[in-house]
């Protein structure tokens, strides 16, 4: 298991000195709250709605990226850009949706960072060692990951985040039909990988 180091809050969001900030349980319409309280400068309800998202944007940017590491950077980098964009948002009810827009951005644009830098790579450098996991685990985070992007990120929002179809196509900016057809493709890939690695 993976323990999560905090996100790092800029100065001029993380609570007063001596004060904590309450997340509380995520009920529905809380984040809602969080968002509107947070449009009005309230640094407190910042510091709680970043609390409230950071393990799931995490484990989103985990699948994406493969490598605790980089998920840390990612996840640290949709926090400032929620900070700065939330106050553009126009339905604090998508939030949660648009956040995961965001951390798929995101990811896309580690990936196309970590494909340059792969050319340029010393031979010999080691890579990052990934925690173990438990064999099935294992298997199923690796073919996840043998997945291409598009149907990873739709297995992704879909079943690790649990949006619904819409929610994943708004998301990924595609149609319902393509989120449909990424997840049944990928979920059949991972179907057969996991199958291959039994025999």
């Amino acid at each position: 298991m993976t323990v999560l180091r905090p996100i790092c809050l800029p100065v001029s969001f993380s609570a007063p000195r001596g004060e904590t900030v309450g997340v509380g349980s995520a009920e529905p319409g809380s984040v809602v709250a969080l968002v509107g309280r947070v449009r009005t400068g309230d640094r407190q309800a910042a510091a709680a709605l970043l609390r409230l998202m950071q393990d799931r944007w995490y484990r989103y940017c985990l699948a994406q990226l493969r490598r605790p590491d980089e998920a840390d950077d990612a996840t640290q980098e949709v926090a400032l850009r929620v900070l700065r964009g939330v106050g553009r948002l126009r339905e604090a009810g998508r939030f949660e949706t648009w956040s995961f827009g965001v951390a798929l951005n995101v990811c896309r644009e580690a990936r196309r960072r970590a494909i340059r830098h792969r050319s340029s790579e010393l031979e010999g450098h080691e890579p990052t060692h990934t925690p173990e996991l438990p064999e099935d685990h294992a298997r199923l985070h690796a073919a996840l990951g043998d997945l291409p992007p598009r149907q990873r990120e739709a297995v992704t929002l879909r079943y690790l985040e649990g949006l619904t179809i819409e929610q994943t196509a708004e998301a990924m900016r595609c149609r319902q039909g393509t989120v449909k057809a990424a997840v049944h493709k990928g979920l059949k890939s991972m179907r057969r990988m996991m199958a291959e690695g039994e025999g």
